[in-house]
């Protein structure tokens, strides 16, 4: 059987590339079609996978520039492959597929900037850019129900994500939890004789990427306004701005 994993973007590793991870794990020799791949962000132990990025051009502004990213999702040619597996939270899914090919598609959610949810796209706030963002989104949401409707099968990552599954596409999701490492972790114990930083029992731990949607600055405020000690632990694009706004109980651990 052949089987072809196609994913968003490769150009970060937060949870989706970690599901797609596992994913690659079952079919270690799967093709991985992405738009945007940069391995230097990347494990290295992810480097040695085929992965099959975007020709795109090689203008700084046009390379990012994702408008028409749905567009050549739909142009990958996917004819040769008995099974394709999408990971997506925004157009993998919308990757065109034969009628002899099954397509599933993992969905993580759909795309927060088309439903109001969340988002690192603060451009939808600034009321100059609203004319020219309402109709687009208004496109992208007709073609994000369409291609919805294209994979055989739909997985979620969470009861959350299967309702919103259901309340925008139309469609139930069978919910598959992201996976989790079951390697043995070290006790208190054991980090204290391997780590020369003191260990304390009363902290409060948040484990993520640092991105604007995942709302940090959040536990960071109330952390600061009720004087409790705060771990943070994760990298990000808001890593600076996070650290301007901690206090002196807020502790970043990278």
């Amino acid at each position: 059987m052949k089987v072809a994993l196609v994913h968003d973007f490769l150009n970060q590793y937060g949870g989706a590339e970690r599901v797609l991870e596992a994913i690659h794990e079952i079919f270690p020799y799967a093709p991985v079609y992405t738009s945007l791949y940069d391995p230097r962000k990347l494990p290295l132990r992810m480097k040695n996978w085929d992965v099959r990025p975007f020709k795109l051009p090689k203008i700084p502004v046009m390379r990012y520039y994702t408008a028409f990213y749905h567009l050549l999702f739909e142009k990958i040619d996917l004819s040769e492959y008995d099974l394709v597996i999408s990971s997506s939270a925004g157009f993998a899914k919308g990757v065109l597929t034969g009628s002899k090919t099954s397509h599933i598609a993992y969905i993580h959610t759909p795309p927060r900037f088309l439903y109001h949810y969340e988002t690192e796209i603060k451009r939808r706030d600034i009321w100059i850019y609203r004319p020219v963002l309402a109709p687009l989104d208004n496109y992208f949401r007709i073609w994000d129900y369409t291609a919805a409707q294209r994979p055989d099968f739909m997985i979620a990552n969470s009861k959350e994500t299967a309702g919103r599954i259901r309340k925008f596409y139309g469609r139930e999701a069978t919910v598959i939890y992201p996976p989790v490492s079951l390697e043995p972790v070290a006790s208190s114990q054991e980090q204290e004789t391997n780590d020369s930083r003191p260990m304390t029992n009363d902290y409060f731990l948040v484990v993520s990427r640092l991105a604007a949607y995942k709302r940090i600055d959040l536990a960071i405020e109330a952390a600061n306004r009720l004087k409790i000690p705060l771990k943070i632990v994760g990298v990000g694009r808001e890593e600076k701005r996070l650290k301007r706004m901690a206090g002196s109980t807020v502790e970043f651990l990278g």
